[in-house]
Order: C-alpha cells, then sequence, then structure tokens
C-alpha cells in the first residue's frame, strides 16, 4: 500500500510540474500586465488542478528550486566558470536575468554575479520574451542597454527578449 501511494504522490507532482511548466508558457506569451506573476503561477496551477496553491509551491520548490541544485555543477558548459573569472579580473560587470530564480543556482555553481533579476521579482513582473527583465538588469547594472551583451540558450526567448529591449544578443 505505501509503495501505491508514494506512486500516486509521485504521479501527482509529476502532473503539476507539467502544469505549472504549461502555464509559464502561456504567461510568457501574455503581452498585458499579470499581476503578481510571482502567485500567479501558483495559484492559476492550483486552481486547474484542484490542489492548494501550498502544494503546487511545495512540489515546484521541491523539483524545481531545490533537487537540480545537487547536480548543477556537474551539468556546467565547459568554460562558463573561465568566461566569469576573465570578465570579473577585467572589471566587465555581470548581470544575470531569468525567468527562475538564479542566486541559489549561482552558489551552486560558485560563480558569482554583480546583479541578479528573476522574472518574477516585483520590478519586473514578466517572464521573457518581454524585455522588462532585461532592461532592469541594465539599469541596476548602470550599464546603457546597448553596452550589454545577453547570452542565452534559447533564440525564442533570449534572442526575442534581447531583440525588443534592444540589446545586442
Amino acid at each position: 500500500l505505501y509503495h501505491l501511494v508514494k506512486e500516486q504522490h509521485f504521479i501527482r507532482d509529476i502532473h503539476i510540474l507539467y502544469s505549472f511548466r504549461k502555464r509559464r508558457e502561456i504567461l510568457s506569451r501574455d503581452e498585458n500586465d499579470p499581476g503578481c506573476l510571482e502567485n500567479r503561477q501558483y495559484v492559476e496551477v492550483a486552481h486547474k488542478l484542484g490542489v492548494s496553491v501550498d502544494e503546487v509551491r511545495r512540489v515546484v520548490t521541491n523539483w524545481i528550486f531545490e533537487k537540480p541544485l545537487n547536480y548543477l555543477a556537474a551539468c556546467i558548459y565547459p568554460g562558463v566558470k573561465d568566461l566569469f573569472s576573465l570578465l570579473m579580473r577585467n572589471k566587465v560587470k555581470i548581470g544575470i536575468f531569468s525567468d527562475y530564480p538564479g542566486r541559489s543556482k549561482l552558489k551552486a555553481l560558485d560563480l558569482y554575479a554583480d546583479v541578479v533579476i528573476c522574472a518574477t521579482d516585483e520590478n519586473v513582473d514578466r517572464f521573457k520574451p518581454h524585455p522588462k527583465g532585461l532592461l532592469v538588469t541594465a539599469k541596476e547594472l548602470g550599464i546603457p542597454v546597448k553596452s550589454c551583451f545577453f547570452i542565452g540558450d534559447r533564440d525564442d526567448k533570449d534572442g526575442e527578449c534581447a531583440r525588443r529591449a534592444g540589446m545586442p544578443y
């Protein structure tokens, strides 16, 4: 019975995670003011699935924000640490803008950034490809947008975000 219950919880967790990621994709295409994106992403999934907001937060925190941290260092792209070191030695400011919180990821990777901005921060409240996060990041760094360079791995999100912000990518 224990294994059956555990399996049902695991399947429910996968369904919550799938719904959470899908909802974020939908919210990223919404150009209107999302109104407290940080909370809305959980509330909408909870409502759709008929579970509590706390349950959605617990599952997402566990599987997306916490568990992967133990494996990040093994997955870092070759040369990233060298790039960060080179930038720091040359006093080039580093800003991170992500749709997900980045501070714990940077710590797990033993990397440093001058500014770390998340799409769900109150002063951004927009997912990529909306440019607001990059504009806030540049402003926090004190660097003109055109003097920044954005590195990302998805042209449809990162590239489009940079193009909309007028930032080289």
